[in-house]
């Protein structure tokens, strides 16, 4: 099948077809991966012993780029492979890249086999001469991305071998979070660094183009807030009881009730509490923060969605009462449980929002082939609005269904036109990376104890934790398993090669989730923590961590020999 391109599209491939590293730059609907699906033609025709690998960052699109781009157009005359984490094929993911010409693929199986060093499973990125990375601006920070891209620029710079070319794929290479146009550019100029790219969009047809996509139209409905809230108001006042019920020193700093800035101060709160192990601060903190939660959802949805928010947290917590401060908070909402219900059920203070958000569904729905999209900031919010949606009679009337689509992303706002940014130097990161060690070295693992976040108990050592695949972090000293109880089967949809989920645990003492076992290998049971979980007290200080990159001190991998070595030492392992 001939694959033919529109004049904008042959513009931004002109770079990637002299065989130069390059980004696409094109918006949603604008045709980027159809010119992609050109530039491997070209390069598999005129390439000797070409091999191109498609890397993706879902697992949904493995399947769709195979169907609906390059294998549409490829497969008839290439030998087109398909592999994701839910495919068996992965297991000879080494194999099948010798013996085909393209394979698509989710990144991290190629970081997989990068690391695997079985003949089947193993590959170098110098075995292909062509890397298409879709949502290219994603190559930051810690991703899977980068982390290809890291072993990509330090084989340039020791000159090892052959490389391939690189093309990126984006619809926005985003700002990074920033506000100024001078550090947006600069965090374009990083993702370029990152991909050793140029970035490359039209400039001869931007007209067409704007003709092929055309700009969304914006227009704002303005709601006036309820003239009355006794719902909120309530709530507001059940956090000043918690207010009241801590230090005065410590709630007298606490920016408005019911806003952002009020999220922000209470989770820096908790942080604080949990660091001086002051349990009273940290838990009323935790409370705030999820009445919070019910004021926003109460601002923008329905009120007996913030109501069912409190009521599902308190009822899972109605059996973990450690202390007077547990008490005090939950038979704080046990008693303005009824009262918070019934002011939820009354439709005369309902959200104004949602009867504006009705009458525009409402119109836009007359044609029966509209489709739209509602977008909520939080995952919870996205669920309350499909049911909104769903239980609407008017609404229903019309026919108008929902489903959910939620996901991880960051932002991409505000960018301005940045056209043909020049690569300026391959920004070489062995400094960030140098830095990064040295935190890591900060204390021996023995140094640091790991304590319940909720309970403050002393639990285990740095030293007893390994990690698996650089990724899941377990503990290895059988005596753990004296400070946590296990719950349910954890259930999982997708498959994993050395290791399947086993059953919750959680804190012995004060019942506070803190990850789940699993069976590596089908024999060794190991509990998975969550770091969120746990505080970590070194000879300095106790603080939380958000991720495990974080931790000041070394964690080894795991070794599975000499775990069961040590575990089973009459066992024979030599094979």
């Amino acid at each position: 099948m001939e694959l033919r391109l529109r004049p904008y599209q042959e513009e931004v491939v002109q770079a990637a077809l002299r065989g130069e590293n390059s980004i696409i730059w094109l918006p949603t609907g604008g045709g980027k991966t159809r010119a992609a699906v050109y530039v491997a033609e070209k390069h598999l025709e005129t390439k000797a012993n070409a091999k191109v690998a498609v890397l993706v960052n879902k697992v949904h699109l493995v399947d769709q780029h195979y169907m609906k781009e390059f294998g549409h157009y490829l497969r008839h005359k290439y030998r087109i492979k398909a592999i994701s984490g839910d495919s068996s094929e992965k297991d000879f993911f080494g194999r099948l890249v010798r013996v085909s010409d393209l394979v698509i693929c989710t990144a991290q199986i190629l970081e997989n086999a990068l690391n695997n060093m079985d003949e089947d499973k193993h590959v170098e990125i110098t075995d292909f001469t062509l890397l298409v990375i879709d949502e290219c601006h994603h190559t930051n920070k810690e991703s899977v991305y980068n982390k290809i891209m890291w072993r990509y620029v330090e084989k340039k710079v020791r000159k090892e071998g052959r490389l391939p070319q690189i093309l990126g794929l984006t619809a926005s290479p985003g700002t990074g979070g920033n506000k100024s146009l001078d550090k947006a550019v600069e965090h374009v100029l990083q993702i370029c660094a990152n991909l050793d790219s140029k970035i490359v969009s039209t400039k001869n047809y931007t007209p067409m183009l704007q003709n092929f996509v055309p700009k969304p139209k914006k227009e704002y409905d303005i709601v006036e807030r309820r003239d009355k809230d006794p719902f909120g108001d309530h709530l507001k006042s059940m956090m000043l009881m918690i207010h009241e019920f801590m230090p005065p020193t410590v709630s007298r700093g606490l920016r408005e009730l019911g806003t952002q800035e009020y999220e922000a101060d209470v989770v820096e709160l908790e942080k604080a509490g949990v660091k001086v192990n002051n349990r009273l601060i940290a838990q009323c903190a935790l409370h705030l923060r999820k009445y919070n939660d019910a004021l926003l959802i109460n601002d923008t949805i329905r009120m007996v969605d913030a109501f069912r928010v409190l009521e599902e947290f308190y009822n899972s917590r109605s059996s973990k009462l450690l202390d007077g401060t547990d008490i005090f908070l939950q038979g704080l909402f046990d008693e303005n449980s009824l009262e918070l219900k019934h002011l939820a059920s009354d439709a005369r203070y309902e959200n104004p929002k949602l009867a504006q958000l009705q009458s525009r569904l409402l119109e836009e729905f007359q044609d029966t082939n509209s489709r739209g999209i509602i977008f909520s900031k939080t995952r919870r919010g996205t669920h309350c609005l499909n049911d909104w949606v769903k239980t609407n009679r008017e609404l229903q009337r019309v026919n108008i269904t929902a489903g959910i689509l939620t996901g991880a992303g960051n932002g991409a706002n505000n960018m301005t036109q940045v056209f043909e940014l020049q690569k300026t130097a391959v920004v070489i990161r062995m400094e960030a990376e140098r830095k990064r060690d040295a935190k890591k070295q900060r204390y021996s693992p023995g140094q640091v104890q790991l304590q319940c976040r909720s309970c403050f108990a002393s639990v285990c050592s740095g030293g007893d934790i390994r990690k698996i695949e650089n990724s899941h972090h377990v503990n290895v000293n059988t005596e753990f398993k004296n400070h946590y109880k296990v719950g349910d089967q954890v259930n999982m949809e997708r498959t994993f090669e050395d290791w399947e989920p086993g059953r919750i645990i959680s804190c012995r003492k004060c019942k506070k989730d803190w990850g789940f076992e699993i069976k590596f290998k089908k024999v060794a049971i190991l509990p998975c923590l969550k770091i969120k979980s746990f505080s970590f007290n070194t000879p300095k200080e106790t603080k939380p961590y958000k991720k495990w990159k974080d931790v000041e001190f070394q964690v080894t991998e795991f070794d599975f020999i000499e775990y069961m070595s040590c575990r089973f030492p009459d066992l024979d392992l030599s094979d």
